[in-house]
C-alpha cells in the first residue's frame, strides 16, 4: 500500500513540474509581439539548424514572460524536435528534445 501511494505521489509531482511550466496565454488580448516577426526571430535563433528542421507548429503560452511568449515547435526528419520560445521583448529559449528517448 506505500508504494502505491508513493507512486501516486511521484506521478502527480511529476505531472505538476511538467504542467506548471506551460500555462495558457490570455486570448482575450493581442500579442505585443506579431506571428511574423516572432517567427523570423525563431528562425535567425536556430542558426544553421533551419537546414535540418521544419517549423511544425506555433502557439501562445506564459512560461518564461508574464507578459506572454510565442513557443514555435520545430521537428527533422530523424524525429528530433526543437522548441524556441520568443518573449514579447525579443530574448529567446531553446529546448532539444533529448537523444536517449
Amino acid at each position: 500500500m506505500k508504494i502505491r501511494v508513493a507512486l501516486l505521489f511521484v506521478l502527480l509531482v511529476c505531472a505538476g513540474v511538467l504542467f506548471a511550466r506551460i500555462m495558457p496565454y490570455n486570448r482575450s488580448k493581442p500579442p505585443r509581439l506579431p506571428l511574423g516577426p516572432a517567427y523570423d526571430i525563431a528562425i535567425k535563433a536556430l542558426g544553421q539548424a533551419t537546414n535540418e528542421f521544419h517549423c511544425v507548429g506555433a502557439a501562445l503560452s506564459i512560461s518564461f514572460s508574464p507578459d506572454g511568449e510565442w513557443l514555435f515547435s520545430f521537428s527533422s526528419t530523424n524525429g528530433t524536435q526543437k522548441w524556441v520560445t520568443v518573449e514579447f521583448g525579443g530574448k529567446t529559449h531553446i529546448e532539444v528534445e533529448p537523444l536517449n528517448r
